[in-house]
């Protein structure tokens, strides 16, 4: 009777206890999931030349798998019906499926000021301005890689929860470089502590901010040039200006006051890689 006592006893310290830690363990496992449910990417390749379908790739991979982002929508020329209407249509979705801590905009292709072009259409910045508003979020980080995407600044720059980064101001061209977007290059490149990351996170803190991104991607620009002017097969689109410090393209950034300050906001903050050195 003892022995028959002390067994339901123990089956029950069991069920318990033991029922208490796979309960905190899927408690811990769906946090985890829920945290990377709450940062959101939106990838758009505006236009078919090769150098935006890498520019997209590799942005994409790097937030999967240095930053934790687990929902990612892409769309570009290879994606049915695409078109402005299209791009709008996944943007409504974003902001209908939830509210966020992180959202990220990524823009490869052609542009003009205050519009880009996709495919043959024309997206104007208002038109992205309005279609952005209707996302809820902590923090919303907008990179725009094509010529003048600086002309979009003063037209996304309503919301004090949003950086916004661009590759050149509004009356300047974003050059290429060897079938590379450079800004868009540094960007991507610049984010991941496999290829360029090391030389971004300038205060050795094994993390990279958006200041030391905004950075890195002008000097890489400057870099990337010097090797080019002296390439005698260099035949892309740069202009061949001795002093790099003079190369047409600016890089520009608008921080809203949300964000406090850029030096210390970092992308997928529980996601992201640390520097392993």
């Amino acid at each position: 009777m003892k022995k028959s006592k002390r067994v339901v006893f123990l089956a029950f310290m069991i069920l318990m206890f033991g029922g208490s830690v796979i309960s905190n363990a899927i408690s811990k496992a769906s946090a985890a999931s829920s945290s990377s449910d709450r940062n959101v990417a939106l990838i758009v390749q505006g236009n078919s030349d090769k150098r935006f379908l890498r520019d997209t790739f590799e942005m994409s991979k790097t937030l999967r798998e240095e930053y934790g982002f687990s929902n990612i929508y892409s769309i570009g020329p290879s994606t049915p019906g695409f078109s402005v209407a299209k791009i709008l249509t996944m943007i409504n979705t974003i902001a209908n499926t939830r509210s966020y801590d992180q959202v990220v905009i990524f823009w490869a292709g052609h542009g003009n000021i205050d519009r880009f072009a996709v495919n043959t259409e024309v997206l104007y910045a208002n038109q992205l301005d309005n279609a952005l508003d209707a996302i809820s979020c902590e923090k919303m980080i907008i990179f725009l890689g094509p010529c003048h995407s600086g002309s979009f600044i003063d037209n996304l720059n309503d919301n004090q929860n949003r950086a916004i980064y661009t590759s050149c101001a509004y009356n300047q061209i974003a050059f290429s470089y060897y079938s590379h977007s450079l800004w868009t290059w540094g960007i991507y490149s610049g984010l991941d502590f496999d290829l360029d990351g090391h030389d971004v996170d300038t205060n050795n803190n094994g993390l990279i901010s958006l200041k030391e991104l905004h950075d890195y991607s002008d000097d890489f620009i400057r870099e990337k040039y010097v090797d080019y002017v002296f390439d005698p097969n260099a035949d892309d689109d740069l202009l061949k200006i001795v002093d790099p410090m003079s190369i047409p393209q600016t890089p520009q950034r608008w921080v809203g006051s949300s964000f406090g300050s850029d030096s210390n906001f970092y992308l997928g903050t529980s996601g992201q890689v640390i520097d392993p050195r």
